[in-house]
């Protein structure tokens, strides 16, 4: 576990600004895209993501200074630029990361300073009361510490299929460009790295752990996030 501190701002929508191309991909909702044109001032549709992405809320997407897409994710599997799943960011095969689509901002890119094939993705679950009632064991719970079949808050969903049974907090992943033959993947060193932005001696914070949202603005030095 590291330790940081990190500047949580409340806002239902995140537009990151970037020097130039690197936001001109956004891959969204159920397989929605637009792709912006930087140059000609021009958006068009793409479906391009179709039968890939499907997220409720939280989901980020980035490209190279010109434009072209490099990867997506929900905030658990992560795409690269062909569309096509991440080897070790696969949440159905088990390899994936440790946001949720229903978290309002489940997962933020945000560039590797000094290194441009790497990326960080920085994730936060949505914090169930059913799965802080079941702490530290695998939810749903109800407010007695009791299993349940099912989520009580939301659509009655189940483990695993859209919850994994526990709040995980801030985590963060280092995508790598340069792995699987230059496609990029998640680097199994550096994945799922638990940030501690809560109070641990608090009996409660460790139960919820964060909320669900956060941004990153750029340093004044152009260099650091």
């Amino acid at each position: 576990m590291k330790n940081f501190l990190f500047i949580v701002v409340l806002v239902s929508g995140i537009l990151t600004s970037l020097a130039q191309g690197e936001a001109n991909n956004w891959f969204f909702g159920n397989g929605a895209g637009l792709v912006f044109n930087n140059l000609t001032g021009t958006v068009t549709a793409s479906a391009a993501a179709a039968g890939t992405i499907n997220t409720a809320e939280g989901c980020s997407s980035i490209s190279d200074v010109n434009g072209n897409l490099l990867f997506y994710t929900d905030g658990r599997n992560v795409w690269d630029r062909n569309h096509q799943i991440m080897p070790n960011g696969n949440y159905n095969n088990g390899t994936g990361l440790l946001g949720d689509p229903s978290s309002t901002s489940s997962a933020l890119i945000v560039p590797r300073p000094g290194n441009l094939y790497q990326f960080y993705i920085f994730t936060v679950d949505e914090p169930h009361h059913n799965n802080a009632w079941a702490y530290p064991n695998q939810g749903p719970a109800n407010a007695s510490g009791n299993s349940i079949g099912s989520y009580s808050e939301g659509q009655g969903f189940t483990v695993p299929g859209a919850d994994d049974g526990f709040n995980n907090g801030l985590n963060y992943s280092l995508v790598d460009l340069t792995l699987n033959a230059g496609n990029g993947d998640l680097d199994g060193n550096e994945k799922n790295v638990h940030l501690i932005t809560y109070d641990p001696n608090d009996s409660e914070d460790p139960k919820f752990k964060c909320s669900e949202k956060i941004t990153a603005v750029e340093h004044a030095d152009g260099q650091n996030y």
